[in-house]
């Protein structure tokens, strides 16, 4: 289903928050949801520090199938973990929004 489509939808957002400009995240979030009416938008903050806790995050987050997070920020190389786990899957809600389920297959 099509954002547009629901009455409501809400989309959870996790990345490394830049130090340099703290803000960027929650812009682009604003933006996005007010280019798409009916879409919420939250910015899930990440573990301070080096990229490396981060990445430790996101292990915890896609090992346990956490539905929390809608979108994740990655560093190009952890791609190639990603994969073989059968972690990066297009997510679908029902119709009213309530649930998900994931789309790809171990």
């Amino acid at each position: 289903m099509a954002l547009g489509q629901c009455r409501q939808h809400h989309l959870t957002y996790i990345g490394l928050k830049s130090t340099a400009n703290g803000h960027v995240q929650q812009d682009m979030l604003n933006q996005f949801a007010k280019m798409h009416p009916g879409v919420t938008t939250q910015f899930a903050t990440s573990p301070t520090g080096a990229a490396d806790a981060y990445h430790d995050k996101l292990v915890t987050i896609f090992s346990a199938h956490d539905s929390s997070i809608d979108v994740a920020d990655s560093d190009v190389i952890w791609q190639a973990q990603w994969a073989p786990a059968g972690w990066p899957c297009r997510s679908t809600r029902s119709s009213r929004g309530s649930s998900r389920r994931s789309t790809c297959r171990p």
